[in-house]
C-alpha cells in the first residue's frame, strides 16, 4: 500500500505554476495584464531565445510600494479583489494573485519598481520561488520584471518547449492580441534586439489594427456595431472577399480580455453563410462590452474561457452586427456592377446588348437541368449541382464587367474626341473673329485719307479741340481692332493679342520670345488649338497665386524646320501627371491638355508635360 505524504511547498508551487505558466507566452500574458491593470500607458516586451532564457516586461504604471514587493510574490496575494462578492463582477484582467508566484516558482525573477511619487524604487529577486532581500534602487515610475531561465528547475516541462522561433512567434501573437484588446496602451515588442511591433496607444482600434495586421490587410476590414441585452459589440470584420484559410485572424475580446469562444466563432461564421468561399473563414477584431456580473471569467486558470449569463443575446449581437455588414457589402457590389450593367442593357437597343440580356435565361435553364435531370440534387451531390449553376453565373457577371468596362472606355474616348472637336470649332471661331478684326483695321487704313481730310477741315475752320477729339477717336478705334505684332505670323499675333487683356488685368508677369515665319506647315486651326489651350491652362493655373508669384513665359521658334513651343508657368497646386498627361482634380477641367496631346499626336509631333521645381513646363515639337 502506497504511503500518503503531504507534498513540500516547493513541489506544490511548481505544480500550481504549471496551471498558470505553460510557456513563455503565458508568462508574458500575465505580466502585461498586470501592467494594464496598473494603469500603464506604455508597455515594452522584450525576449531573447524564444523567451525561455530571457524576457522583460516594462511599464509606466502605478508601481508597487517597496514594502509590498515581497508580498506581491506570495500565492493568492492580490490588490484586485477583497471578498467572494468581488468574484461576481471582476473588472480587472488579473484577480487570483497567482501569476507572479507561479512565474517565480519556475524561473529566476528580478523586479525593479517605483511607486508613483516615491523618491526611489526597490529591487527584489527570487530564484525558484526562494526570495532574496529587498534593496533600494533608482528606477523610473512604473515596474520592470526580468524573467530568466524559465523552467530551469522543472526539466519535465522544459523538454516540451518548442524551438526558440516557435516560442517567440507564440509570444508575438499574444502581444498582438493584447495590442488589439487595449488600443489605449502603446505596446512595443522586441525579439532578439529587433523591434517587431509598435502601436501608437491613441485609443483608436483602427490604429492598432493597422499596426498589427499591416495596412494592406487592414483595408480588407470594415467597422461593425451591434447591440444586445445590456451589451454592445464593436470592432472590425473582414469583407467576404478577404476571408482566410484558417481562424488565425479571429480575435474576440470581452471587457478588454482576449477569449476563445466557440459561441462567438459560430455567430461570426453564421453571419457569412453563402457569402464566402468554402474552406475560408472570416477574420475579426470584436470587442464585447457587458456588465461584469454578466460574464464569468473564473472558468480556467488561463482566463481565456468565459461563460455568458445570456448566451443567446451575445450570439445575436455578434451575428446581426456582422450580418448587416456582409449583406450591405454584397448588395453594394451587386448595385455597383450588376445593376449598372442591367441598366445599360435596358437602355441600349443594340442587337449585341439584347443577346447579352438573354444570358440570364441560359443560366436558369442550365441550373434547372443540372439540378433536376442530372439527379445531382437528389443524389447527395447538391453542392456540385449548386456549384455548376453558380460557376456559370459568376462567369456571366465577369463577362459583363469586362464588356461594359471596355464599353465605358470606348464611350469616354468618343466623348473626349467630341469635346476636342468642339474646342477646335471654338478655335476656328476665334480665328475668324480675329480675321474680322484685322479686316476692320484694313478698312480704317483704307479710309484714312477721308479722316485726314476731315481733320484738315477742322483745323482750317479753327476747330482745334474738335480736331483733337477726332484724332483720339481714330486712335482708340485702331487700338481696339489691331492685334499686337509679336511676329510675322498673323495667327500667332491674333492668339497672343486675344489673351493680352487677361494677362495684363490679372497682373501676370508675361515673358515671351517669338521668332517664327509668316508661313507654317501647321494649319491655323491646329496651331490655335495648341497655343490657345496652353495659354488658357497657364492663366488658370497662376490665378490662385499671389500677384507677385504669377509668371508665364512663352518661347516659339523654328529649329531645323521644326516648330518648337515651350510654355512655363507657376502653379498653386502641383498637377498630377498620369500616363504623361496632367489630370485635373477639378470637375469640367483637364480637356485642354488632352486636346493638346490629341492634336500633337495627330500631327505626328511630340508633346511633353513636366514639373521642374515650382514651374510647370509644356514642350511641343511639330
Amino acid at each position: 500500500m502506497a504511503v500518503i505524504r503531504k507534498l513540500s511547498p516547493e513541489i506544490i508551487g511548481q505544480i500550481a505554476a504549471g496551471e498558470v505558466v505553460e510557456r513563455p507566452a503565458s508568462a508574458v500574458k500575465e505580466l502585461v495584464e498586470n501592467s494594464i491593470d496598473a494603469g500603464a500607458k506604455n508597455v515594452t516586451v522584450e525576449l531573447r531565445e524564444g523567451g525561455v532564457k530571457y524576457l522583460r516586461v516594462s511599464d509606466n504604471g502605478r508601481g508597487i510600494p517597496a514594502e509590498q514587493i515581497r508580498l506581491a510574490f506570495e500565492r493568492h496575494a492580490t490588490s484586485k479583489i477583497r471578498s467572494e462578492y468581488d468574484l461576481e463582477a471582476i473588472g480587472t484582467l488579473g484577480f487570483r494573485g497567482e501569476a507572479l508566484a507561479a512565474i517565480a516558482a519556475v524561473s529566476r525573477v528580478e523586479i525593479v519598481s517605483c511607486e508613483a511619487g516615491a523618491a526611489h524604487g526597490a529591487r527584489f529577486a527570487l530564484s525558484g520561488g526562494v526570495p532574496g532581500e529587498t534593496e533600494p534602487a533608482p528606477a523610473p515610475e512604473g515596474t520592470t520584471i526580468y524573467v530568466r531561465d524559465l523552467f530551469y528547475n522543472t526539466p519535465a516541462r522544459l523538454k516540451f518547449m518548442k524551438r526558440d522561433a516557435a516560442e517567440g512567434a507564440a509570444v508575438f501573437a499574444l502581444v498582438q492580441k493584447l495590442a488589439l484588446s487595449h488600443p489605449e496602451v502603446a505596446l512595443k515588442f522586441f525579439r532578439d534586439g529587433k523591434q517587431e511591433l509598435m502601436t501608437p496607444g491613441d485609443g483608436k482600434l483602427a490604429s492598432a489594427l493597422y499596426a498589427v495586421l499591416g495596412r494592406d490587410m487592414a483595408l480588407g476590414y470594415t467597422p461593425v456595431q451591434g447591440e444586445g441585452e445590456e451589451m454592445s459589440v464593436t470592432g472590425y470584420v473582414s469583407l467576404p472577399a478577404c476571408c482566410r484559410g484558417n481562424r488565425t485572424y479571429q480575435h474576440f475580446f470581452v471587457n478588454g480580455r482576449y477569449i476563445k469562444s466557440k459561441l462567438l466563432t459560430a455567430a461570426l461564421e453564421r453571419a457569412y453563410e453563402n457569402q464566402k468561399m468554402v474552406g475560408k473563414f472570416p477574420g475579426c477584431v470584436l470587442h464585447i462590452t457587458t456588465r461584469p456580473n454578466a460574464v464569468d471569467v473564473n472558468v480556467h486558470p488561463a482566463k481565456t474561457e468565459v461563460k455568458f449569463t445570456h448566451e443567446r443575446a451575445v450570439f445575436d449581437a455578434v451575428y446581426y452586427g456582422a450580418r448587416v455588414i456582409t449583406t450591405v457589402t454584397v448588395f453594394a457590389l451587386l448595385l455597383r456592377f450588376v445593376s449598372e450593367a442591367t441598366a445599360q442593357l435596358i437602355q441600349k437597343p443594340d442587337k449585341e446588348l439584347l443577346i447579352l440580356a438573354v444570358m440570364p435565361l441560359t443560366y436558369y435553364l442550365f441550373d434547372y437541368l443540372t439540378g433536376v435531370y442530372t439527379g445531382l440534387l437528389y443524389s447527395g451531390k447538391a453542392i456540385v449541382a449548386e456549384f455548376l449553376g453558380f460557376a456559370l453565373c459568376i462567369a456571366y457577371l465577369l463577362f459583363l464587367l469586362v464588356y461594359f468596362k471596355q464599353y465605358e472606355e470606348k464611350r469616354e474616348a468618343e466623348q473626349k474626341i467630341r469635346l476636342i472637336e468642339m474646342q477646335r470649332a471654338n478655335s476656328q471661331k476665334e480665328i475668324e473673329a480675329n480675321r474680322r478684326s484685322q479686316y476692320a483695321v484694313s478698312l480704317i487704313r483704307h479710309d484714312m485719307r477721308h479722316f485726314l481730310a476731315n481733320i484738315s477741315a477742322f483745323i482750317d475752320n479753327g476747330e482745334y479741340v474738335r480736331a483733337k477729339e477726332y484724332i483720339n477717336e481714330i486712335i482708340s478705334q485702331t487700338e481696339k481692332t489691331a492685334p499686337h505684332k509679336y511676329c510675322k505670323n498673323t495667327v500667332v499675333n491674333m492668339i497672343l493679342s486675344s489673351y493680352e487683356s487677361d494677362i495684363h488685368n490679372n497682373g501676370i508677369d508675361f515673358k515671351y520670345e517669338v521668332q517664327i515665319p509668316e508661313k507654317l506647315i501647321v494649319s491655323d486651326i491646329d496651331l490655335t488649338s495648341i497655343l490657345s489651350n496652353a495659354l488658357e491652362n497657364a492663366i488658370h493655373a497662376v490665378l490662385r497665386l499671389e500677384r507677385e508669384k504669377r509668371f508665364i513665359s512663352l518661347d516659339l521658334k523654328m529649329k531645323e524646320s521644326k516648330l518648337l513651343i515651350e510654355l512655363k508657368n507657376t502653379f498653386y497646386e502641383k498637377p498630377e501627371i498620369i500616363d504623361g498627361i496632367p489630370r485635373s482634380r477639378e470637375h469640367g477641367h483637364g480637356f485642354g491638355t488632352q486636346s493638346i496631346h490629341y492634336v500633337t499626336e495627330k500631327l505626328n509631333g511630340n508633346c511633353q508635360f513636366a514639373v521642374c521645381g515650382d514651374l510647370f513646363i509644356l514642350r511641343v515639337i511639330l
